[in-house]
């Protein structure tokens, strides 16, 4: 009969250590062996769905509505809490334990575990995995796909307005884009600009743990100014450890060729995070052009948001909170429903 793919109930599979708590929708009794795909979220404190804990009036739900998308399609899902949020340990997210760790360790293990524990599970044909990474998840799944280790190889990828590009460079083009947009005079400006230069640079070429805080480029700063150096240093200062400076030396492009398996490519036109072009050619795009012929169906969304909602008319920086009162973005269920297609049951 054809299987259906039944309600999230609780897991833990172990990683590093750890036991990872995670939703797990497995097929019904007396299936044949269906698709199952991991879902990795994106960067930040987020839960297994995609939200902050400690935001519950801001309802993200990515994740939760891919793995919703994923049962319609018969393919079973995992999601789980990364280290330090929602119900796992070992340590609050951001904590001097957690941003000591290797990135490999603390982000792309994990998904890979949750391979592993798929692959063992009743009912689950363990040559058909996924992973579906959204936003830096799609970085990780892009990783996991490269270098599988010890555990299955994914037969498939979805990256779902992925990373594209080195973190460090991600950060610094925001931090460069909020300095220009506060209005500050031109020679303070250069100033901000050439902190976030720096300390690139010392997290490139030095080694953690750095030297706590983070010197303010103007000391006597106050009141505005004082605010948005302090927004600035922020910024900076959640790559100043050994967890920041490993992430980037993920390199979404330097890892695309090694990708033989058929993937999913996906930005929306009105995503400020992971946009599709910059000036000097990054963008999405690049990223795209880095794959083998053949391997990646890539998908422009329009009017998609990095959130996967349809902003329509709206500009891209309506605020989150507005942005998540809005529909998911259909045209990129289409795409999603075809690219899950082949592995999905007759019915």
């Amino acid at each position: 009969m054809p299987p259906t793919i039944g309600d999230d109930h609780p897991v833990t599979f172990p990683s590093s250590g750890v036991a990872v708590a995670g939703s797990y929708r497995a097929p019904g009794a007396g299936s044949a062996p269906v698709a199952a795909a991991v879902l990795v979220a994106g960067s930040g404190p987020v839960d297994r769905d995609e939200n902050v804990p400690a935001q519950p009036d801001l309802p993200i739900d990515c994740l939760r509505w891919l793995a919703d998308r994923c049962s319609e399609a018969g393919i079973a899902t995992l999601r789980y809490d990364k280290f330090g949020v929602g119900a796992t340990g070992p340590a609050p997210f951001g904590s001097p334990e957690l941003v000591a760790w290797d990135f490999e360790q603390a982000y792309v293990q994990p998904a890979r575990d949750a391979l592993s524990f798929l692959a063992a599970q009743p009912g689950i044909d363990p040559a058909r995995l996924m992973v579906v990474g959204h936003s830096e998840g799609g970085g990780i799944a892009l990783a996991v796909g490269a270098h599988p280790g010890t555990g299955p190889a994914p037969a498939r990828l979805a990256l779902i307005e992925p990373a594209y590009e080195r973190i460090l460079d991600t950060g610094a083009r925001q931090l460069t884009d909020h300095v220009h947009a506060a209005g500050l005079d031109p020679a303070t400006t250069q100033v901000f600009l050439a902190c976030i230069r720096d300390v690139v640079d010392e997290i490139r070429t030095g080694a953690a743990p750095f030297p706590e805080p983070l010197t303010p480029p103007l000391p006597d700063a106050s009141g505005a100014l004082a605010q948005a150096q302090a927004a600035l240093l922020a910024g900076l200062t959640r790559y100043r450890n050994r967890c920041g400076q490993t992430e980037d030396r993920l390199d979404p492009p330097a890892l695309a060729p090694a990708i033989t398996v058929p993937t999913l490519l996906t930005v929306g036109t009105k995503d400020f995070n992971t946009p599709r072009s910059e000036p000097g050619g990054g963008g999405v795009d690049r990223l795209a052009a880095a794959f083998a012929p053949g391997i990646v169906e890539y998908v422009i969304v329009p009017d998609m948001h990095h959130a996967l909602r349809d902003l329509g008319d709206a500009d891209m920086m309506l605020p989150l909170a507005e942005v998540v009162t809005l529909p998911f973005s259909q045209p990129f269920a289409d795409a999603f429903a075809t690219f899950l297609a082949p592995w999905s049951p007759p019915r």
